[in-house]
């Protein structure tokens, strides 16, 4: 046989193997993107719902504006769509149960509570946690002396990519103008 057929048909397969290699190469990479961009998408949404929530505790209130607190709960009054009817909004973080909709066996059921209507927020939630200060900024956890939340949500993928939960997390500390009005 001849050698010049032999060593081009070693380099056209070596040339294929590397195609083959880079291809598999980007679709992990592809697929691991798109599985970061949808735990983004996600802590974003749940984000916006909990921002929106913050600020308007104890709007349009004038009794008691925190009803109860816990690290993984807050129970408060507020006129959250501005028409003079005062609403309880419960959040609430349920490590008892698992999100069944997602692979994730750390991703449960985050609840957000409006005059006792459950509003499930199952978009991939691993931890909620949130820490209460009060003027001095000192930690507290008395409901009447509350002037700072700082809340903390971590969120991963519903599915793995390579074994690993794509995970992003956000924090922030608010300062509800209506605690202390």
């Amino acid at each position: 046989m001849n050698l010049s057929l032999i060593s081009s048909f070693l380099i056209g397969g070596l040339l294929l193997l590397m195609l083959i290699k880079t291809n598999v190469g980007m679709v992990e990479t592809s697929a691991e993107s798109m599985s970061d961009q949808l735990a983004k998408q996600n802590i974003d949404a749940v984000a916006d719902i909990i921002s929106y929530d913050m600020r308007k505790i104890g709007y349009g209130v004038q009794n008691q504006k925190i009803l109860s607190i816990s690290e993984d709960a807050i129970t408060f009054q507020s006129d959250l769509d501005n028409n003079k009817g005062v609403k309880q909004v419960t959040w609430h973080f349920d490590k008892t149960q698992s999100n069944n909709a997602t692979q994730n066996p750390d991703d449960y059921i985050l609840f957000r509570k409006v005059d006792g209507v459950d509003e499930p927020v199952g978009m991939g939630v691993t931890q909620f946690r949130m820490i209460y200060y009060d003027a001095a900024n000192n930690e507290t956890s008395d409901i009447t002396a509350v002037a700072r939340i700082k809340v903390k949500l971590v969120c991963q993928s519903s599915e793995p990519v390579d074994g690993q939960y794509q995970k992003t997390a956000w924090e922030k500390t608010f300062t509800p103008l209506n605690l202390h009005i």
